[in-house]
């Protein structure tokens, strides 16, 4: 793995394909505000939850019980969004190694693929070209 530095922070350098994966997220999650988190908004629009939700794996019978879905992906998306490292997600997300795992779990099982090939009814233009410019502004 490749690693880069940042101040009191380190944080993975993802693959081409991984990081298209999670810039082209926060395009398909909608920013309409629903229920709120912690930090006054959801990253994950119900419009957009609703789409994204039918594509949601489900929980084997054996092991624990999972955390909700919707709350990891706002944690993913709020990765995305922000362009900050893993270990910096805010706790009301979860646990940031939950977070991650699962990025890679769906990474590797296609869901991300799914979730980001959809397509919503109304997105949000001018979030995404914000989101396109704070996530290429480093490259």
């Amino acid at each position: 793995m490749t690693w880069l530095r940042r101040p009191r922070a380190r944080r993975v350098l993802l693959h081409p394909g991984q990081q298209q994966l999670l810039d082209a997220l926060p395009q398909h999650t909608g920013t309409q505000t629903s229920a709120l988190t912690a930090s006054g908004r959801r990253e994950v629009s119900d419009q957009a939850w609703a789409l994204i939700c039918p594509l949601m794996p489900r929980q084997q019978s054996a092991g624990g019980r999972w955390r909700e879905h919707r709350l990891l992906i706002d944690g993913i998306a709020h990765t995305a969004r922000t362009d900050t490292p893993w270990r910096d997600l805010p706790a009301h997300y979860g646990p940031w190694q939950t977070c991650y795992r699962r990025y890679k779990r769906w990474l590797a099982d296609g869901t991300l693929h799914q979730i980001t090939a959809l397509t919503l009814p109304t997105p949000d233009h001018e979030w995404q070209i914000a989101v396109a410019r704070r996530l290429h502004r480093g490259s």
